[in-house]
Parts: C-alpha cells; structure tokens; sequence
C-alpha cells in the first residue's frame, strides 16, 4: 500500500480572535494502492509525526495511533485535535510529515506549508527591532478601553526596552490622561523572588538627575506606583540608584498643600520584598537614601505602615546618633493611645519589656517572662509576679560579689540569724552570727531540693571523701568521688553497718525494686513477730514465695514451694541435677545403713549426733533383708542409744540387711501443722489458705 497526496493543506481552522488560535492543523490526502487504484473504504490504522529533517533527524511531534476513515482513497485529519498531544511546535523551522499506515512508513516525508507558520501571528518575533526617526514615537500603543496601551512581557530578558539619544525624550514614556481616580503612567510587575518591578538609572555623574521621576495631577493618583507581587524573596516595587553626590536615587514630591499627600509612596506584599527601596552609593558628601519633605501640616515626610528596619545608628531629636537608637526627649510607648504605658527592647529571639501597668505595678520582662515587679507598695519580686517580702528572691542571689568586708545578715521571725555572712573570715552561718566553719549550721539543712547539678561533700580527717553526691547522676556516694549506682558504699578495711530505723514503733524494712517497681528482696520482721527476722524474695508482682524467718519459738524456718539442691550434672555439662527435699506433716531427722546379721542376731548402736537431734518417742524402723533365706526380721529393742534386730522362727542365718531409722527433731515434738495466714501474706494472697 502506498500513499499518494493529491491534496495538502497545512491550514490555520477559523479563529475565534487573533489572540485564541488553535494549535491543530487539516492534513489531507489520499491512499492507494501498488497498481494505483485508490484502496476499500473503511477505517486504517494511521500515525502522523513531524520531524525536523527530511529523513533520519529528531521526532518532534506523534499522534499516536489514529482510526482514519477513508473514502473513495481520501481522508483528512486534523493534527493536534484532542486526545491527540498538543501540538506545540513554534513553527521557527522547516519541518517534514511521516506518515505510516498499518505498520507501512510512507516515505518520502512531505514538507510542511508556510500556511501553518501563521502560528507566529500570535506574538512579535523575539529581537524584532522597530527603529524610527522621526519627532514621533517609533512604537505607540493606545488603549480606550481598561487595558494597557503597551505591554510587554519576559520570563529572562525584558518585556519592554526603550532607548532615545535626544537630550530631552524619554526611553519610555506613559501617559494617563484620567485626571481623577487611581491612574499610572508607568506601570511595573515583577514575578520574580529577586527581580524589580520598574528600574530606573541616571548615569550621568553630574547634575540633579533622576533613575525615575514621576508626576501627577491628581489629588488621589501616584507620582509613582511600583508594586512586586511576588511573595518572596527580595523583590521591590520601585528601585532607584544614582551615583551622583547630589543626586537623588528616587526622587518624589507632593506639590499639593493640603490633604493626605504623599511625595512618595511604595507597596509590596512580598515576605521579603521592598514597598520603596533607595541607596544612596557616594562615600563622601551628605546624601540621602530617601529623603522626603512635605509642605503639608497633615502629611508626612516619611510614612511606615508597618515594620521598619534601620542598620544604622538612627536618631530621634538628634542628627548625630552614636548608638543604635539616640533619643533626645521622653519616650512613651503604648499599644493604643489608652493603654499602659511599656518600653520594649528585643534581642534574637528574646525580648525584654519595661511595663507600667497603670494598676500601681511595674514589670520588666524578658522573654515572654516576668523577671522583676515591683509593686505599688513597694515590695520588690525577683523570680515571682507576687512578692511577698521587701524583697522577695525566687531564684540565686550573689552578695558582695567585688569583695570587701561588709558582713551579710538575714533575720527571721523567731532567729535573729537565721543567715549570716563573716566577710572578714569568709564564713556563713547559718541559725549562728558566730560561725566556726565555711559553713556553720545550727539545725536542720536541705541541699538541692530544686534540682540542678550541684554536688555535695562531706570530707572526714582522713578520708576526703567520707560522703560526696552527683547531682547529675542523682547518685550518693560513701567514700568515693564516683559514685557509679545510686548509693555506692566503698569501705576499705573496714565493717559496713547499715540500720534502717523505723517510725512510731513499727519495725524497719529494707526493699529491693525490681524494674517494673515491684519488690524483688526484703529485709524485715516477720509480720507477728517483729524482733524476729525476715528475708523474703518476691516474685514478679511482689508476692512472697520464699524466704527465711525466725518463728516465735525463735526457730529458724526456710519455706518455699519446694527446697531443692543443685549440682552440675557430670554425664551432660549443659545441664544441672536438681533434688527436691521429702515433705511431711513432722519436723524428722532419719538415719539409715546396713547391718550384718550373725546367727540370727544383730545390734546397731545410733551415733552421738543422732542421738542428739532425735527423740525415742515415735520412732519407728524399717528392715530390708539382703538374702532370700531369710526368715523375716523384727526389732526386739528399740531406744535412742541403738536397737536389736533378730531373726524370726529362732532363725540362726548369717547376712547383710538394710535399716532406716526416722525420729521426730528434738525441740519440735509439737510442730504445728495447720497455722493461721500470716498478716502481709494474708493481705497480698487472699486465696493462699485455700492454696495450701
């Protein structure tokens, strides 16, 4: 298949207005086939794009893949028409059509028509110059209407330029011939974070010359409007300069002598930009960034509606300012002209305020804070807004501080020292005027209860630190400058006693937290007893379940859920053996061996210290024969010296036999049993009777 273009048009569509042309173009032609008969009708795939040489070059443009009907081997398509890209080209260059159909590129490409350049009718060729030489303007626009007689625009360069060598023309002239409401001659924009709506330049080194001048006639108009509405960066509304030693960077002047006039007057709604901006470059001679004058007993030479920012040293009553803010006369300064009176001094991101409050008080506040007030009857507050003393101090306070002898005395309501100062002998006292220490305390004494990183030390004769805090660490330590947990107590040769006292006769305790809070270890009593002692470990909720305690009778008791021994276990050393012990309703002692039988007959004698822990009431004897000729076994004397074992039916055999002997512990022939709940475990485990 092959494409044979009978007709091409590359045509503008009817404009609505020259400002509203549509970016499409009407591409026509006609298809047929190798022998040169048009082809079927109906729908062909087609894609269109432009490039920018006759073959190989750059795509600059595609359709896409079109559904074109084709009749009769014609067809017509508008390029650019949506859903298709926009058609965007600027028409500066020569550009070529490829056409494929169904996958088959037409070749060669067809160069575009001078028809579709009429694209360029929308704006004026970039570096067109239009030069006259004429006594009239040599490019003039007028506008009856509301819009701009001449308008130009730029995103890098400049919108309009305008240059005259006559002496006495103008580069760029506006007029607005209104005579009353808000009419500009001039008027400026400028988008950019750091660009200048209107910029104005006198070159001339000499001679009362102006960057901009501008003049009105109208009670309500501008001399001259700059207005940046970009709303950052440095932009300004109107910028003049000029490097003359007398000249004027801006120059403006209100003729009229009546009425709110202005000889200049600047906007600009940028964060960062400028309303009037004028920099007066010579180094020498009395210049002016901006100076402003009015005839006007209601107007204004300088008018601030707003924030106002000097570098410079600026003087109030005075031409000569030395510091920052020079004030010849009395300053008053208030938020409304009703309102109390305040001086307000900022630094960084501080501020300090000297507030007459009109109540009879007077506040300096520094940050948004109240330092110092001084109230009406004369009582002084540092630290407080409501002192309650000649002077009240909530906070530190240094006395003396260039030194001298001048001693330091603070008197109370009952002590006539309740702080006192030696300055000859650097030493204070405190509840004493005769200290014999740096510092002499007569009663009791707090340190750092506010806070803060202020360590303490106690030094002893010999040991320098005999007690010593870190305040930062919230750490006490007892002989050591370092201490490295909370209470760290390092004693070298010497015993650690440690006493914990309790109130109101109640006996003292000692509690091990866990992290969670809750007790791990504790050293007390025992509940009923307490001149008894106690430790108990507690498992994860505080609850006792172990312990060791001395009972009434002052028997020492362990307890538990279980009393076990552990060892490592030989055949797998990964692992331990542990044994629990035997229970039972009695405190024993047991003894067991084996014994020889000799013709029937056998004595076994207890050994002392089995004697010693055991009672013969209630003992009883178990045998185990060790050969199977036995007869069967019997005690025939049973004391806690020993017992005689004999053979039955006057047997007369000879062998080994077992025995073990359990005996109730001297001491505990009355072990209770059954015992009511202890106080604290009672009030911890509700259900522990239940439980036992």
């Amino acid at each position: 298949m092959r494409v044979v273009i009978s007709v091409l048009m590359l045509s503008m569509l009817i404009a609505v207005s020259l400002a509203e042309i549509p970016q499409v173009i009407t591409y026509q032609g006609k298809v047929s086939d190798a022998g040169g008969a048009p082809v079927a009708d109906g729908d062909y795939t087609m894609t269109f794009s432009i490039h920018d040489a006759a073959s190989g070059g750059t795509s600059l443009w595609s359709s896409g893949a079109l559904t074109v009907a084709v009749n009769g081997g014609v067809f017509s398509v508008l390029l650019g028409e949506s859903p298709q890209p926009t058609l965007s080209l600027d028409f500066s260059a020569d550009y070529w059509v490829e056409v494929n159909i169904a996958g088959d590129v037409q070749a060669p490409r067809v160069k575009m028509g001078s028809v579709g350049y009429a694209y360029m009718a929308s704006g004026i060729v970039p570096q067109t110059e239009v030069v006259g030489s004429s006594g009239y303007p040599t490019l003039k626009g007028s506008n009856s209407g509301a819009g701009a007689g001449l308008r130009g625009e730029s995103d890098l360069g400049i919108g309009v330029r305008g240059e005259t060598q006559a002496t006495d023309s103008k580069g760029v002239y506006g007029v607005a011939n209104a005579t009353e409401g808000q009419t500009t001659g001039v008027y400026g924009v400028s988008q950019s974070t750091g660009g200048t709506g209107v910029v104005g330049e006198a070159t001339a080194t000499t001679g009362v010359n102006y960057g901009i001048r501008g003049m009105h006639v109208s009670n309500n108009g501008a001399g001259v409007l700059g207005y940046a509405s970009g709303t950052t960066g440095v932009a300004a509304g109107v910028a003049g300069y000029s490097s003359s030693s007398t000249g004027s960077g801006v120059a403006g002047r209100a003729t009229s002598s009546t009425g709110v006039n202005y000889g200049l007057y600047g906007s600009s709604n940028s964060t960062g930009g400028f309303g009037v901006y004028a920099s007066a470059n010579a180094s020498s001679g009395t210049n002016y960034g901006v100076y402003g004058t009015t005839n006007s007993t209601d107007g204004f030479a300088g008018y601030f509606d707003g924030h106002g920012h000097f570098s410079g040293n600026v003087g109030i009553g005075t031409d000569s300012p030395d510091r920052s803010l020079s004030v010849v006369g009395y300053v008053r300064g208030a938020n409304a002209a009703d309102e109390a009176e305040y001086v307000e001094i900022a630094h960084e991101d501080s501020n300090a305020v000297i507030n007459w409050n009109g109540d009879g008080r007077f506040d300096i506040r520094y940050a948004d804070t109240t330092r110092v007030t001084v109230e009406q009857d004369g009582d002084v507050g540092i630290g407080t807004t409501t002192p309650g003393a000649t002077l009240d101090v909530r906070g530190s306070a240094v006395f003396n501080e260039d030194g001298g002898n001048n001693d330091f005395r603070v008197e109370g309501d009952t002590r006539a020292n309740l702080l006192f100062v030696d300055a000859s002998l650097d030493q204070v006292g405190i509840g004493t005027a005769l200290p014999n220490a740096l510092l002499d305390v007569r009663g009791d004494a707090v340190f750092n209860e506010g806070g803060g990183n202020n360590d303490f030390r106690v030094e002893g004769d010999t040991d320098q630190y005999l007690f010593s805090t870190d305040a930062q660490h919230d750490r006490i330590g007892i002989g050591t400058e370092y201490p490295e947990e909370r209470l760290d107590i390092r004693i070298a040769g010497g015993a650690l006693r440690c006493q914990v006292h309790a109130e109101s006769g109640e006996p003292g305790e000692l509690t091990v937290y866990g992290v969670n809070e809750n007790r791990n270890v504790i050293l007390s009593s025992t509940n009923d007893y307490d001149n008894n002692g106690m430790v108990a470990v507690c498992r994860w909720d505080g609850i006792r379940m172990a312990g060791m305690q001395v009972d009434a009778a002052g028997d020492g008791i362990v307890w538990g859920d279980t009393k076990s021994f552990r060892m490592a276990n030989p055949k797998d050393p990964g692992t331990e053996i542990w044994y629990a012990c035997i229970e039972g309703p009695e405190a024993a002692a047991y003894l067991r061996g084996t014994a020889r039988l000799e013709n029937g007959r056998a004595t076994i004698s207890f050994p002392e210290h089995f004697q010693s822990v055991a009672i013969a009431e209630g003992m009883t004897v178990q045998l185990t024969p060790l050969s199977a000729e036995c007869k069967g076994l019997a005690v025939t004397r049973k004391s806690i010296q020993g017992i005689d074992v004999e053979e039955l039916w006057d047997g007369t055999g000879t062998y080994d036999f077992d025995y073990t002997v359990m005996a109730v512990r001297t001491g505990h022939e009355d072990y209770q049993v059954i015992r009511p709940v202890e106080r604290e475990d009672a009030e911890e485990r509700p259900g522990l009777a239940s439980e036992l």
